[in-house]
């Protein structure tokens, strides 16, 4: 009895432990975005002031310090919300301008917000984003491996170059971050115990998160494995369940606020659109096209998470406790894969959202590769382990957009860059050139 109160005891310290662990994490990496932001010197990127202008906010922010152009568009809805939706990109994404929008109404009491409050607002909202889900990915983790594993992914998640680039970014992607491991918590939690309510409920909150970017990948992952294990009904549930929000909100915007919904993406990327011209062209330009998008994927990939964790991922992936991970690991990318060619870009901010399976993966990848130098040398192991980690944690921590000229916003046009060599050649054989 006595030991069995100590275990619990134990177990309840490690769990108040690792709370206050990953937001001192998630604060120093924070700090750290705020003294070694990430950014380019042209013109898609603003100094803090141009939008500021003479206005003081107390975050200490580095000279070296831009935001990005789409930032702006951000900001300014949430301080006309809902106003100024129609003039900008974010009537389909307006979810990350609400949350703004919302943490400014207790001081509207004392006026218009100004710019200064809005700025501010908005990386709090990323930091308070981040913490939740640096606290629910190492939860899920723990229920499915261990607390290494747990506290490693996570460390690992927090430092990314994602975390370290867009953290201090107005910009909706941590709440997408947010997303993924929200959706995989829903995903690990139904197999667990499926039920009417959960399918219900989980679909909703899905939906309504995706207002924050209409990330169809996430859709795409649930209709595959809907197919795959044959669950048919429940993939109809989910994939009609999830789109009510949308539709909801377009109902609002268009037809009681009178506000024209515009998609960015089908006006800039030509999304989807494109496909129907590749498919009347000739079959061998309609295979070029698909077979051009493989290798500036797979570039998107490896930049995203800087190469170390996806080629470890690999190792680590038979380690995963349940039969289905492979269709798991390769159906995540492969929705990723799948949605970045028919937006017709991939960008490397996108391809990164595949982190719940990556990062765990790639852990467990590094112990079996530590494994190599033997049980008994057991330092050596955790050796090769804090190096593999230190690199890719300092390589993803310093303003490499500065330093090599990356940018991790950036985005790839495959369908506009030239296919590789050796793929360029195999069809000129064909042709009979």
């Amino acid at each position: 009895m006595a030991y069995f109160w100590f275990y619990q005891r134990e177990y309840s310290m490690k769990k108040r432990f690792y709370i206050p662990l990953l937001i001192s994490f998630s604060l120093l990496q924070f700090v750290s975005g705020l003294f070694y932001p990430v950014s380019l010197s042209n013109p898609d990127w603003y100094p803090l002031t141009s939008y500021l202008q003479n206005e003081k906010i107390i975050l200490p922010f580095s000279s070296d310090y831009r935001f990005l152009e789409d930032g702006w568009g951000y900001l300014e809805s949430a301080r006309n919300f809902p106003e100024e939706l129609g003039k900008r990109f974010t009537v389909n994404r307006p979810l990350y301008p609400f949350f703004i929008f919302l943490a400014s109404l207790p001081f509207s009491f004392f006026g218009s917000p100004s710019p200064g409050l809005i700025f501010s607002l908005a990386i709090a909202i990323n930091l308070v984003l981040l913490c939740l889900a640096s606290i629910l990915f190492y939860s899920l983790l723990k229920n499915l491996f261990s607390s290494r594993v747990a506290l490693l992914s996570s460390f690992l998640f927090i430092f990314s170059p994602f975390v370290h680039t867009l953290l201090v970014q107005p910009l909706a992607e941590i709440l997408m971050a947010f997303l993924a491991v929200i959706f995989a918590c829903f995903i690990y939690d139904y197999f667990k115990k499926p039920s009417l309510l959960k399918l219900i409920t989980y679909s909703l909150i899905v939906g309504i998160l995706l207002l924050g970017k209409v990330f169809f990948a996430f859709s795409l992952f649930v209709v595959f494995l809907a197919l795959y294990f044959r669950r048919y009904k429940e993939g109809a549930i989910f994939t009609i369940v999830h789109l009510i929000p949308l539709a909801l909100w377009y109902l609002l915007v268009t037809r009681i606020w009178q506000i024209p919904y515009q998609t960015a993406e089908v006006g800039h990327w030509g999304m989807g659109v494109w496909i129907l011209e590749i498919l009347s062209s000739p079959r061998l330009e309609t295979a070029k096209a698909f077979l051009r998008s493989v290798p500036y994927f797979l570039t998107a990939l490896f930049y995203g998470f800087f190469i170390i964790p996806v080629v470890f991922s690999f190792f680590g992936l038979q380690r995963f406790p349940f039969r289905s991970r492979k269709i798991i690991y390769f159906c995540s990318i492969v929705s990723v894969f799948i949605l970045g060619f028919v937006a017709n870009v991939y960008a490397y901010r996108h391809a990164f959202l595949v982190f719940p399976v990556i990062y765990p993966a790639a852990v467990l990848g590094m112990e079996r590769a530590g494994a190599f130098f033997g049980k008994d040398k057991k330092w050596l192991r955790s050796l090769f382990l804090a190096v593999i980690i230190g690199v890719l944690v300092f390589a993803s921590n310093i303003n490499f957009s500065k330093i090599f000229g990356f940018n991790y916003y950036g985005l790839v046009h495959w369908t506009q860059w030239p296919l590789p060599g050796f793929l360029e050649n195999i069809f000129k054989s064909l042709n009979g050139y």
